[in-house]
This record gives C-alpha cells, structure tokens and sequence, in this order.
C-alpha cells in the first residue's frame, strides 16, 4: 500500500462531514483489496523478478558484461597504458563477418508490440602493429586501428537501420581513430507476437591486409516491451 494522506484533514473542536469521512476511508479501503505498493514490502522480499502481470504495459528485460579495470590483463605488448586489456573482454578477429557479442542475447516472448531496443559496447584497438607504428614514430593511429561496425540482430537478421557507420565494409575508408572507442545503437521496431531472438553483434575489416584484432570490453543490450 502506498503512502496515503487524507484527502480531508479534520481537526479537534471542527465538525466532521459523514461524506468527506467515507472518502478518506475509501482510499485505504481500495489500497488494501489487491492495490499494493512498494511500502508494504521490506527490502529483497521480492527474489524473482522474471515474472510479471500479463496486463503488464512495459516489459523490461536486459543483458550485460561489465569487465573491472582492476581485473585487467596484460595484452602482450609493452609501448603504453594501452596494453592492459580487461578480463572478460571478448577478442575480435579482424576480417569478421557478422560475430555476436558475448552475454548480449535477449530471448523474449512477446504480443504483438513495438520493441525499443538499446545497445552499446566499449572497443579496444590496441594491437601489435599499432604499438610498431608508435616505435617507429610511422603511420597514423587510423592506418592500424580496424574498422568495426556493430549492429541489432533480431532472430538472426541484422537490421540496416541500426549499423553503426556505413552498412557495407567499403564504405568506410579508415579506422576509428581512437584505441578505446564507444559505440552504441537504437531501433525503434514493431515485433509479431511469438518469441525472438535479440543480440548485439558486431564486424571488422583492416585498412590494410594485416590482421588487426581487437577487443570488446563493457557491453550491455536492453529491450523495453510497450504492449499497449
């Protein structure tokens, strides 16, 4: 039951009216047959949270990974900061086609709505030629850093609308110019009634022949159902 003040505050030595006395009382009276709020459960009562009305107007559900700093493992490179890349991170092998990013799958069961769904992924560039190319004080950043595009499968169909940068690989002339790079999407879409497949995924290709891995650190997926 939520927090309830009386819609008529009386007060000592004033008259009370029968009707305003019933109004306050019937507030109280409809939170206590089945209107219960957060205030009448204490802290961690409720364990499950997979489970919802099926009235529900907003459905949420989601999927992240988030890799510590203070977890970081050494790359195998020695030039800079750059080298220490994140347990967990998830390695991209350069010339990749459409590759799923890891614990950025959504399985959800749905009426006929619309879906928002959001998605973001932090990269790391960092790679062995990159640090050669620091050494040597040759090339710039972008000759070595690889061109990634991610995007929103939905049950196994990647969708045009949500590809970071260009939809095709020669579109793009040149790498990110950064080692540490955000990246993050959006769509908007309606969903048949039935079960889906949601996930991130992600492609690379080199500006050169060369191979240019690279790495995927924090990243996360999130799916709000509006049924009605």
């Amino acid at each position: 039951m939520s927090w309830k003040f009386p819609k008529h505050p009386f007060h000592d030595g004033g008259a009370i009216n029968q009707g305003d006395a019933n109004d306050n009382f019937r507030e109280i009276a409809e939170e206590l047959t089945g209107q219960l709020g957060e205030h009448n459960w204490s802290e961690n009562t409720i364990t499950d949270r997979n489970h919802f009305n099926g009235d529900a107007v907003f459905v949420w559900s989601g999927s992240k990974k988030d890799t510590s700093a203070s977890g970081r493992l050494s790359a195998g490179y020695s030039a800079s900061y750059a080298t220490a890349v994140a347990a967990g991170a998830q390695v991209v092998p350069t010339h990749s086609s459409w590759t799923p990013i890891d614990d950025t799958t959504l399985t959800i069961s749905c009426p006929s709505c619309l879906l928002w769904i959001h998605g973001t992924a932090q990269t790391h560039a960092y790679n062995a030629h990159l640090e050669s190319s620091w050494t040597s004080g040759l090339g710039n950043l972008s000759d070595f850093t690889p061109i990634t595009r991610m995007a929103i499968q939905i049950d196994g169909s990647v969708l045009p609308e949500t590809i970071t940068g260009g939809v095709l690989a020669n579109q793009e002339r040149m790498g990110i110019n950064c080692i540490y790079y955000p990246l993050g999407t959006s769509v908007l879409i309606p969903a048949s009634a039935g079960t889906h497949e949601i996930s991130l995924v992600i492609a690379s290709t080199s500006p050169g022949d060369d191979g240019l891995d690279f790495f995927i650190e924090n990243r996360e997926i999130v799916c709000l159902q509006m049924r009605k």
